[in-house]
């Protein structure tokens, strides 16, 4: 590539064909002999059945060395993504991609581990990125979730609204947070065994995550379950005094 990019400790890359595959030291050869050093094999034809369209698309795939990753081509949303759709000026933010996971779970927060990264630079310092994580064993999306658990009520989603808390405490400020990018490990007595925040494309780490964000974040998190399910859906009539309760739990008053 033109433009030197720094690894984050632990990677290794090979370049062939103007694309960079960049990934952990030991995951590289497996990486390689999976095809990811060519976009063509993260292509849903090639790699197995897409979930539903869009920026967040993914496929996942079993590696020959048995691992399941998740693949996503890195898309622009908002306005933005009109004009430029999958190129990004530079490379910091596709790089980000790597970091801040490891970054989050050093403040004690759950997501998706890295496991390799395709880049492409093209003209005008524009880039183009493909990310594979680790499959979170045993979770789904809590819009599934909610759609498949068989439970109800107003207090259904209180682990999922005590963790968005807690990311909003670490300082992460999601783009899109939604119920589609949080992924929830269910119990076999229906408990919520753990949470995890996918999607951090765009995220970033804040000194301070400010009231009007931590309101915008609840809003389209809502937004996205009432675009799902309706108005109240599993949860019932009144499920916002319960949010508010569960988000603000340990809170003085």
């Amino acid at each position: 590539m033109a433009t030197p990019i720094p690894l984050p400790e632990g990677y290794d890359r090979i370049q062939r064909g103007g694309f960079s595959l960049i990934a952990p030291q030991d995951l590289l050869g497996d990486l390689i002999e999976a095809g990811l050093h060519h976009p063509d094999a993260w292509e849903p034809t090639a790699a197995g059945s897409p979930s539903e369209p869009g920026r967040g698309a993914t496929v996942t795939i079993q590696t020959p060395g048995r691992r399941r990753l998740v693949l996503k081509k890195l898309r622009r949303g908002g306005l933005a993504g009109r004009f430029r759709k999958d190129r990004f000026l530079g490379y910091r933010r596709i790089m980000a991609n790597l970091t801040l996971p490891v970054e989050l779970a050093g403040r004690g927060i759950a997501t998706a581990e890295p496991a390799g990264l395709l880049l492409q630079e093209g003209s005008s310092g524009l880039f183009r990125g493909w990310l594979a994580t680790r499959e979170i064993e045993n979770a789904t999306d809590a819009s599934t979730w909610l759609a498949t658990t068989g439970n109800s009520g107003p207090d259904l989603l209180d682990p999922v609204l005590r963790f968005v808390r807690s990311i909003h405490d670490a300082g992460l400020h999601h783009r899109d947070l939604n119920l589609g990018n949080l992924m929830v490990r269910p119990l076999p007595d229906g408990r919520v065994g753990g949470v995890a925040v996918i999607d951090l494309d765009g995220a970033r780490l804040l000194e301070r995550f400010p009231f009007r964000l931590r309101l915008l974040s609840l809003w389209r998190l809502e937004r996205s379950m009432v675009k799902r399910f309706g108005r109240d859906g599993p949860l019932g009539a009144g499920y916002r005094r319960s949010w508010a309760a569960a988000y603000a739990a340990g809170d003085e008053i």
